[in-house]
C-alpha cells in the first residue's frame, strides 16, 4: 500500500469505482439475496456524473497508487414537511465502502472526516445513515463514531 490520496470525485473516475463498489455490493448480497443481488455496475454512468457535479451532493475517494480502494457519498436531505415532524435539513451518507485489503488503515475513519467537513461547511449539523445488521463492521464503525441508534426497521417474510 502506498500513500492514500484522498480527493473528491471527478466523471473520469467512474470506470475506476466499480471494483470497490461491486465488493460492498456482494456482501449485501451474500447476507441478503432476498433484497440484493450481484451486479457488475451499481451507478449507472448518470447518476454517478450527477452525484459528482451536485451541489448538494459529495463522492470522495480514496486512491491508492492510482486505484480506487474507499468511497463516500453523502448528501443533503430535508425532512418532510408533516405537521408531527421538526424541519430539519441534515447530511446522509447513502454509500461509504473501503476494499477489504485496505480496511482497519484509516481509510474509512478519513473518508468519514471528509464527510463531515464536507457537511460543515454546507451548514449541515446532523448525520444520518443507515446499515444493515449483518455488515457488523459498519455497525461496529459508526458506533465507534458517535452514531447512536434511533430505529430499528423490522422485516417479515410473507
Amino acid at each position: 500500500m502506498g500513500e492514500i490520496i484522498y480527493r473528491q470525485a471527478v466523471k473520469e473516475d467512474y470506470e475506476k469505482i466499480h471494483l470497490v463498489v461491486k465488493e460492498g455490493q456482494d456482501l449485501h448480497a451474500f447476507n441478503r439475496p432476498d433484497i440484493f443481488q450481484s451486479v457488475e455496475i451499481l451507478f449507472p454512468q448518470d447518476y454517478f456524473n450527477k452525484i459528482v457535479s451536485g451541489e448538494d451532493t459529495a463522492f470522495f475517494v480514496a486512491e491508492d497508487q492510482g486505484e480506487i480502494c474507499g468511497f463516500a457519498v453523502v448528501e443533503i436531505k430535508h425532512s418532510s414537511n408533516h405537521p408531527s415532524s421538526t424541519k430539519r435539513t441534515y447530511g446522509y451518507v447513502s454509500f461509504m465502502g473501503v476494499l477489504k485489503s485496505h480496511q482497519r488503515k484509516g481509510i474509512g475513519g478519513n473518508l468519514y472526516n471528509l464527510i463531515v467537513n464536507w457537511c460543515k461547511q454546507k451548514g449541515v449539523s446532523r448525520l444520518e445513515l443507515r446499515v444493515w445488521s449483518f455488515n457488523e463492521a459498519a455497525v461496529k464503525f459508526f458506533l465507534k463514531k458517535g452514531f447512536v441508534e434511533d430505529f430499528k426497521q423490522l422485516s417479515i417474510p410473507l
